[in-house]
């Protein structure tokens, strides 16, 4: 798991922080006195009775920077641990045994953190290196290492059958599989009973598995590739081609709508005369219609999630732009719609700052989505038309007029685009490799002879 070569320096490195662990004594805590909302909380305080600091590993976050600042072990008023400078140290070498070895697929780099203070301690208490630090990391390693599966809530969303998008499911729970997983926790109480029913009932969620990795690793990895199956959904949704049908669907911490919202009304004070709305469900449940679910079997994105694909610049790049283009179908502000699937062009098809970017796109995009001259046309004009909605949103505020009709060709061939791309990407690596390609099919196409007629030579 960690190459020869970086072994022997990773080895040495963590050796000679041994040398650098800062000892402190520890002094006891003081009730803190909390102040505006956080003194308004009902909390069990027992800062008053705590006469020995707590034991274990404790961090101080650094609230300008958002990173922590240092990590130390307590015990026996003994505080042990690295902070300042050669904290950065300890953190530079995390970091780089998790961006140098094949470790970053199979754990966290919280992991690797957490296990090289250990090491770190252990050889600090004992005096003692009984195992080279990388034999010791990839030993715990394999400890962990399990196959897992991981599931995410789905929120606002209804589909009437499995669905299977590359290495992922989109699937819902059963009344008879809830009512079995009752029996089997020997649940009795009936206020358990419908805690139970009410968590998991009418629950929508999306799935995969996830080989040879850590509990933690594997979540973090499935829900890259769930969030990518939900958004691929998206694309295959009525909102494509009607844009002002609203799609809120997603995974719950994604999605921006709460499911339970509070309104408060009263008069001066909170309380006086308070009265109290409670909104169930702030999102509306979006039925997928099973005839928009058949032609996702057997699209190309499909393969985007599909961990047997081999993957490249070209596929990344798509991949990329389906999560923007499904953000840009959730969004109901139709002019930020625009700007989000304008930008997806712009991402696509501009090569630099320097180039035009409204004549780089319909030089190069319409091809990419037809044969046809006059589609091409249509597609350009098209286009022109959703930039200039774009341009006087984003540099004046205006929300210039444009019909819905308009929005949904932009949407549908910005999606067109997007599949044509991922077909190409089994035989391109990147979209320079596609513009390049275009670019040689644009000069050989035209030829002068064409167009210019035989003169004789005597006239």
């Amino acid at each position: 798991m960690i190459n020869s070569n970086a072994r022997a320096n990773f080895n040495k490195r963590a050796s000679e922080l041994v040398e650098k662990l800062v000892i402190q004594l520890e002094e006891v805590s003081q009730p803190q006195n909390m102040t505006g909302s956080d003194a308004e909380i009902y909390a069990l305080d027992w800062s008053d009775k705590i006469v020995e600091p707590l034991e274990g590993i404790s961090r101080n976050l650094n609230m300008l920077t958002g990173e922590y600042s240092d990590i130390f072990f307590t015990k026996n008023k003994k505080r042990i641990g690295f902070e300042g400078e050669i904290y950065s140290d300890f953190i530079k070498l995390s970091k780089s045994i998790y961006r140098t070895s094949e470790l970053n697929k199979k754990v966290t780099n919280k992991f690797i953190e957490s296990e090289l203070f250990n090491w770190i301690l252990d050889v600090h208490m004992n005096s003692i290196i009984k195992q080279e630090f990388c034999d010791f990391l990839e030993d715990k390693v394999n400890d962990v290492c399990d196959t897992w599966t991981v599931a995410f809530k789905v929120l606002y969303l209804r589909i009437p059958c499995k669905i299977i998008i590359g290495d992922t499911w989109i699937d819902y729970t059963r009344k008879n599989e809830i009512e079995e997983h009752i029996i089997r926790k020997g649940e009795i109480d009936s206020k358990d009973i419908e805690a139970t029913r009410n968590i998991f009932g009418n629950t929508v969620y999306v799935a995969c598995e996830i080989k040879n990795c850590s509990r933690d690793r594997a979540i973090d990895l499935a829900y890259e590739k769930c969030a990518l199956s939900v958004d691929i959904l998206k694309c295959f949704s009525p909102t494509v081609t009607i844009p002002k049908i609203p799609l809120q669907f997603d995974i719950d911490s994604r999605t921006k709508k709460n499911e339970k919202n509070f309104t408060f009304v009263f008069k001066e004070t909170f309380f006086n005369d308070l009265t109290v709305t409670l909104t169930p469900s702030a999102g509306a449940a979006f039925e997928f219609p099973k005839e928009f679910i058949i032609p996702l079997h057997s699209h190309i994105f499909q393969t985007l999630n599909n961990s047997k694909t081999k993957s490249n610049e070209l596929k990344d790049v798509v991949r990329m732009n389906v999560k923007k283009y499904a953000a840009a179908l959730s969004n109901e502000n139709l002019y930020e719609r625009i700007v989000l699937l304008a930008s997806i062009w712009d991402s696509i098809f501009v090569k630099n700052e320097n180039e035009p970017v409204q004549y780089t796109i319909t030089q190069y995009g319409p091809k990419v989505i037809s044969n046809n001259v006059n589609d091409r046309k249509q597609i350009k004009k098209l286009i022109k038309k959703m930039y200039a909605c774009r341009s006087a949103y984003i540099h004046r505020a205006n929300e210039s007029e444009f019909e819905n009709e308009e929005l949904a060709n932009f949407q549908f061939f910005t999606l067109q685009m997007l599949s044509a791309l991922a077909h190409l990407s089994f035989f391109y690596s990147t979209t320079a490799d596609v513009i390049e390609l275009i670019d040689e099919e644009i000069e050989a196409a035209f030829d002068i002879n064409n167009y210019v007629k035989e003169i004789p030579i005597n006239s």
